[in-house]
């Protein structure tokens, strides 16, 4: 049986994120996604050695980096 490669941002209740689900769910590469880690610019959970994302919190910095006219 395969693993589910789904990004864990889309299976509810569903955690943390590796840096590799991170990174596909901003539509970024990973070194730019690192790059923002090492700079504190995007939200992460550090444990220990690794290094994890929280899906909400993401999709917060998203909306708070958007630009232009807003609807309301």
């Amino acid at each position: 049986m395969k693993a589910d490669r789904t990004p864990a941002a889309s299976q509810p209740n569903s955690g943390l994120m590796t840096a590799r689900q991170a990174a596909q769910f901003l539509s970024i590469g990973l070194r730019t996604l690192w790059s923002l880690t090492a700079s504190n610019e995007i939200p992460h959970v550090r444990i220990r050695r690794s290094v994890r994302f929280d899906p909400a919190d993401l999709a917060r910095w998203i909306e708070r980096r958007k630009e232009g006219p807003r609807e309301k």
